[in-house]
């Protein structure tokens, strides 16, 4: 536990939609990103690999 975060899984719900940032830092180093997003795709364009 650091301050009042406990590690492992956490739940959020809601009647309505709703969007979630995960963050975090250390000394050195910090970092954000979305997560519990309902993402749906907006188009069917396909990029294939580039070859080597």
């Amino acid at each position: 536990m650091a301050g009042s975060c406990h590690n492992g899984a956490h739940i959020a719900t809601s009647d309505v939609p709703f969007g979630l940032t995960v963050w975090g830092y250390d000394q050195w180093s910090s970092y954000a990103y979305p997560a519990g997003m309902r993402v749906e795709p907006i188009n069917t364009v396909v990029v294939p690999p580039t070859p080597r």
